[in-house]
């Protein structure tokens, strides 16, 4: 009981360290490093197990689901150095940015400088990088496009029809596909 509520005291205190989380956000355990330099938009829910280098700043917007295990870096080393290998002791800091309503899968990994736009799905395993195309799903080692999705998608995420924002509201319900 006491280990729970250290935990609970230790993810309340690195939580209200974060540049912004918005409302109905959900962030589960996991590491952030210089938390100062998230930012969480509004009803985003983040998985357990995530780690998230931020030096560089981490943007995620509106309405996105992050998955279990993921990783962000917005950070790089300075392998192309003169002076020692693998690299130096300078960073180079790369900003990533996640749209609206994006859905990034389990066990994902987003390397410095990637922009992944509105209504994009990543799945999981996949190793995403560079500038990617709005409303596409995206898959494997790199992240290729696996296909487009309806643009009727892009509708609910101007309306703001993101799923925890209407799981809140009682508007969502379970349904089977059997």
């Amino acid at each position: 009981m006491i280990v729970k509520a250290i935990s609970r005291l230790f993810r309340s205190l690195n939580m209200r360290k974060l540049k912004q989380c918005g409302k109905g956000s959900v962030i589960k355990k996991g590491e952030l490093f210089s938390p100062e330099n998230l930012h969480v938009g509004d009803y985003v829910y983040i998985g357990p197990g995530h780690t998230f280098y931020c030096h560089g700043k981490i943007y995620i917007s509106d309405g996105s689901i992050i998955g279990p295990n993921v990783t962000i870096w917005s950070v790089n080393h300075n392998y192309r150095s003169n002076i020692s290998v693998p690299y130096d002791n300078i960073d180079y800091y790369r900003k990533v940015t996640i749209g609206k309503g994006v859905w990034i899968g389990a066990n994902v990994s987003i390397a410095p400088g990637t922009i992944i736009p509105d209504g994009c799905i990543i799945s999981m395993g996949s190793v995403v990088s560079g500038k990617l195309t709005t409303n596409t799903v995206y898959a494997g080692n790199p992240a290729v496009v696996v296909k487009e999705l309806p643009v009727e998608r892009l509708e609910l995420i101007e309306n703001k029809m993101f799923y925890l924002k209407m799981k809140y509201s009682g508007k969502v319900n379970a349904q089977s596909f059997d």
